[in-house]
């Protein structure tokens, strides 16, 4: 069955379920928007839906509750195979995120713009895809050109050259502000990385510090203009880039005139600036995966990911950073990152793990109910549904963390045309769009994290910055932002750049070395005990265990806390292997994803023969859990665990260690950032190596592990520096 002709009786069914599923006029309002039947944009639009449905109609696929199909990664991988959606991924994404907006298919589908970026593991990529082979080694020749005349000391145009190729051949873009601060004093050499750092200011309010790294070629060339010279440019110039922009911009153009003639040997009146700078992009991308992967290419590109704390390079490179400027601006910002935290994690009352976990996810289980505004029809349901929120908020607003969540619904809901004092009175479906929005896109990221800060504030600006439409983006702003502004964390979407004035930190292994010898201490000094004593060990070293397994598995604390004896085992060759699949204390996981078994390796000896004396003590003393409660008497007790408070106190000390924002959370930022970068430097990958790292964080998807957790600076610019981590 080929779906053609659009418009005419046919109708493209697609049986799941014996039910019977029709795209055509869902997709004929999406065709309305063109006029002009015989554009390009319309017949590609056509094409593509003929394709979608094609590829569909030979796979198997899942439903959701509301029996519609979702777009899971299979069907997403399956349109990327395709090449004419390939080549029009933006276009293909724009019509998936129509399906969705109108419900066609499961809201809960994927992507196709990010999954075909971040999956992509052939090299099918628009660079690769769109590229003109008989170009690529004339546009080579220019970028090598323009290294070498950068790394020249008899060359007197080198900020010119530099400009040049930073605009157009780097695989990074980088902004005018980099442009604007590249002087003698915020250029450093960090173990043969060339780093730029400048402070920024956003407002009068804040300022932040960045750092900005450069691509390997061009960090090759800097440090061979800049630090191998004897007479040492940097002495030379007091600011690299002394003339005004507008001269760099004029010169570049001339430039690329006289290239594109070199190149196309077209007429000089067919130069198109816009466009030749997209086939030099192209080229240079197509250059950068063949001679590496497509996942160092996907790094390379991608934006939303945890940047350089500049406390972290001073913690590393010591004898190098000592700005006390920066540093008592980044520590001020960590200041007011504390200060703008509403629930800080230290402050979470001593419940055991089932408690809190109960607590948490049932009172919010219960609260989504309210969100189904949609069945209010008459003034009566409206006096039922807010009779039941009331009495709702009464019986849980004390024990929930975020109470504020329970009476901004009642405040939309007090909106409603059917309360009669209201001056500005909204229909229901109003209200019922905007709880839908608020419970998807803000309360759920809440929730999930545990708190609400810069760092939530940042993941629900990812959440709705993955929307293709611009309208509803600007849609879902609306509906979350009155609720963030009661924190003072209203987003400014109009500022394509989010701000994020405190990041949340790594911890690196010598940090970890230094809260071993703190941790035991104190509790050798809590206790009392002799560590020569096999079962004062197992209590002195608790704490220590918990934070070294989160900082070599990656796991979040409460599926750590919540371990059995009975799901850890110790291979014969070292290597230990935790079952994440049992559920028998948390009630549920965080997604579907969380259960997995993960194996990994305790890499620091000392800490491996600690960890097995400590689990050896635990199984012949038949001690039920991996984290046992002790008691006041200095006993463990075998079948109660130890309450998630107690870990958490280790916050404040990781704290005094580092000097930055960091918690216990930042274990986990930790083992993936490292667990990737070792991948990278693994000489022989396979094809699912990625994914299975991904698999052992539990994650949904590689898009969630990229942007939130890998701090991919580390990863892409310093693997040279051993046990960095």
């Amino acid at each position: 069955m080929i779906y053609s002709e659009y418009g005419n009786k046919t109708e493209y069914k697609i049986v799941v379920a014996k039910k019977k599923y029709f795209f055509r006029d869902a997709l004929k309002l999406y065709l309305h928007k063109y006029e002009d039947k015989e554009s390009i944009s319309y017949k590609k639009s056509l094409t593509i839906i003929e394709t979608i449905l094609l590829v569909l109609k030979d796979m198997d696929f899942e439903i959701d509750s509301q029996k519609k199909i979702i777009f899971k990664m299979p069907i997403i991988m399956a349109f990327a195979e395709k090449d004419f959606l390939a080549k029009n991924s933006k276009l293909t994404a724009s019509i998936i995120e129509f399906c969705r907006k109108k419900r066609i298919i499961s809201r809960y589908s994927k992507l196709f713009v990010s999954v075909h970026k971040d999956y992509d593991s052939n090299r099918l990529t628009d660079c690769f895809s769109a590229s003109n082979f008989n170009k690529i080694d004339i546009i080579l020749d220019i970028r090598d050109e323009l290294l070498s005349a950068i790394q020249d000391p008899d060359n007197e145009n080198h900020e010119r050259y530099l400009y040049f190729y930073m605009k157009l051949f780097s695989i990074k873009k980088y902004p005018q502000e980099v442009f604007e601060n590249f002087s003698r004093n915020n250029i450093f050499d960090l173990n043969g990385t060339i780093v730029l750092i400048y402070r920024k200011v956003y407002s009068s309010e804040y300022t932040s510090v960045k750092v900005i790294y450069f691509d390997e070629e061009l960090n090759h060339a800097l440090k061979k203009a800049f630090f191998n010279q004897s007479d040492n440019l940097l002495n030379q110039i007091d600011h690299y880039f002394e003339k005004p922009f507008s001269y760099y911009e004029k010169d570049m153009q001339n430039f690329l005139k006289h290239k594109y003639q070199i190149i196309t040997a077209n007429d000089l009146n067919e130069f198109r600036k816009r466009s030749f700078k997209n086939m030099v992009t192209r080229e240079i991308g197509l250059d950068y995966q063949l001679e590496s992967t497509p996942l160092h290419y996907t790094l390379q590109k991608e934006t939303l990911y945890p940047h350089t704390n500049y406390l972290e390079l001073v913690a590393l490179f010591p004898d190098i950073l000592k700005n006390q400027e920066y540093i008592a601006i980044e520590l001020d910002n960590i200041k007011k990152q504390r200060q703008h935290t509403i629930v800080k994690e230290e402050d979470i009352e001593e419940l055991t793990i089932k408690e809190y976990l109960n607590l948490e996810l049932n009172a919010y289980e219960k609260f989504r109910v309210f969100k189904q505004y949609s069945k209010v029809h008459s003034k009566k349901d409206h006096q039922a549904y807010v009779a039941k929120l009331d009495k709702f908020i009464l019986q849980n607003a004390d024990s929930f963390k975020f109470p504020q969540m329970f009476y901004y619904v009642k405040y939309l809901v007090s909106q409603s045309k059917f309360d009669e004092n209201s001056q500005e009175k909204f229909a229901v479906r109003t209200i019922y769009v905007k709880l839908c929005t608020l419970y998807a896109h803000c309360f759920s990221i809440i929730v999930q994290e545990g708190r609400i800060d810069l760092d939530v504030q940042e993941s629900i600006k990812n959440r709705i910055e993955n929307f293709i439409e611009q309208d509803t983006k600007s849609k879902y702003y609306a509906a979350v932002n009155p609720f963030l502004d009661l924190f003072e964390l209203a987003i400014d979407y109009n500022n394509k750049k989010s701000i994020r004035y405190a990041r949340r930190s790594l911890i690196f292994k010598k940090e970890l070395d230094r809260l071993f010898e703190i941790l035991t201490q104190q509790d050798s000094k809590q206790y009392s005990l002799n560590t020569l004593i096999a079962s004062s060990r197992v209590i002195v070293y608790q704490r220590f265990i918990f934070c070294m397994l989160l900082y070599y598995t990656g796991l979040r604390e409460s599926e750590l806390l919540s371990r059995t004896i009975k799901d850890l085992f110790i291979k014969e060759n070292g290597d230990i292997i935790i079952d994440v699949n049992r559920n028998e204390i948390v009630k549920s996981f965080k997604t579907y994803s969380a259960r997995r078994r993960v194996e990994f390796t305790i890499d620091d000896q000392k800490y491996f023969e600690i960890f097995r004396e400590y689990l050896y003590y635990l199984e012949e003393n038949r001690v039920k859990y991996l984290f046992p409660k002790i008691s006041d008497t200095k006993k463990l007790l075998k079948k109660k665990i130890q309450n998630i408070a107690y870990f958490l106190k280790c916050t404040d000390i990781l704290k005094q260690i580092t000097y930055r924002y960091v918690s216990l959370h930042s274990f986990r930022h930790t083992f993936v950032t490292k667990s990737i970068r070792l991948l990278l430097l693994k000489e022989k990958k396979e094809k699912n190596d990625f994914y299975n790292e991904v698999n052992k964080t539990g994650h949904l998807g590689p898009e969630v592990t990229l942007r939130y957790y890998a701090h991919i600076d580390y990863i892409l610019h310093f693997q040279n520096i051993e046990n960095i981590f």
